[in-house]
C-alpha cells in the first residue's frame, strides 16, 4: 500500500498534496507526494495538523498498488 496526505480548503474547495521531498503543499499529484509505510505517514501527518488553519481539512488515504 502506498500513502498520501491531502489538504482541502472549506472555503474554496482546492486540494493540494504533501510533497514530502520538498516539503510543502502542492497543487500537482506526483511520485514526491507517497510514503510507503502508515507510521511514516503518521508521523507527518501529526506534524501537519498542529499547524493547521481553521477553514482547512488535512487527511490521509490508502492507495493500493497496482501490479501487472
Amino acid at each position: 500500500m502506498r500513502y498520501y496526505i491531502y489538504k482541502e480548503s472549506k472555503q474554496t474547495g482546492i486540494v493540494r498534496y504533501w510533497n514530502r521531498r520538498e516539503g510543502m503543499w502542492s497543487k500537482w499529484f506526483s511520485n514526491d507526494c507517497y510514503y510507503d509505510t502508515e507510521r511514516g505517514v503518521n508521523r507527518i501527518y501529526k506534524k501537519l495538523t498542529k499547524n493547521m488553519g481553521l477553514n482547512d481539512v488535512i487527511g490521509w488515504q490508502a492507495m493500493e498498488r497496482v501490479t501487472a
